[in-house]
């Protein structure tokens, strides 16, 4: 497996899908939603090639035609194909050099798509399915946000407190809605180059619809399928700008 972002595979996985399950764990899910997507088939043996094919664009409802294919291509990722398998959700910051010794890594798109390939894939590890209710948290939480899970390097402990994350769309700087920076970062030990020791996740949602102040009615913040800004400040140094084309992913 390549090491792309200077660190080994396994290492990778492990702490997406830990930074992944914390951050959800501590959103409260409350209220109805529709049963769509709640019967499905465990029709994915777990020696299946990744051999699927969808049609492109980030969707904020998901069918349950899409919900069902999201659960099956998480079925067919394994460790060895995971980094292939999960690309067009990741984005690699071209600036690695934001601050001395904050070197910002890569990003994670978490759409509810990819939640739920994610959450499938670990649980299909372990010989089990996502239940019905795992499956309508997932889209309960996603319906009106956009989660990104950026990782970032540091020389010290803490390093991450003092981020901030703000997305650029059609000349408008959004706040995010949600916003959680690893308080103590985890120490990379011997996967860490020379000028980054600790590695930390920072979690932020934005909504894609608002509402309006005046008429109190919800409109549009930004489409779902708009080419977007992410940009990353640091407490201290240059911010850092990524172009996401949410068109381009599910």
């Amino acid at each position: 497996m390549k090491n792309k972002f200077l660190i080994t595979a396994p290492a990778i996985i492990s702490a997406i899908l830990l930074f992944t399950g914390l951050c959800f764990t501590s959103i409260i899910y409350a209220g109805e939603t529709n049963s769509i997507g709640l019967e499905y088939v465990s029709s994915v043996d777990k020696n299946q090639q990744n051999t699927h094919s969808f049609s492109k664009g980030f969707e904020i409802d998901l069918t349950s035609e899409q919900i069902q294919e999201a659960i099956d291509y998480g079925k067919t990722i394994t460790e060895d194909n995971y980094l292939d398998a999960t690309e067009e959700w990741r984005k690699e910051i071209k600036s690695v050099a934001i601050a001395p010794g904050r070197n910002i890594g890569f990003i994670i798109i978490n759409s509810s798509f990819r939640k739920l390939v994610i959450d499938s894939y670990s649980a299909f590890k372990k010989y089990q399915e996502l239940s019905p209710k795992e499956i309508k948290k997932i889209i309960k939480t996603n319906k009106n946000e956009i989660f990104f899970i950026i990782y970032v390097y540091g020389d010290l402990p803490d390093f991450a407190k003092g981020y901030h994350v703000v997305l650029k769309c059609k000349n408008k700087v959004l706040q995010p809605s949600t916003k959680q920076n690893e308080s103590w970062a985890n120490y990379r030990g011997g996967d860490a180059p020379s000028y980054a020791a600790y590695s930390a996740g920072l979690y932020y949602g934005f909504l894609f619809r608002e509402k309006d102040s005046k008429t109190k009615k919800e409109v549009m913040v930004f489409n779902p399928y708009d080419t977007i800004i992410l940009t990353v400040i640091p407490p201290d140094g240059e911010e850092s700008n990524t172009e996401i084309d949410l068109s381009a992913m599910r």
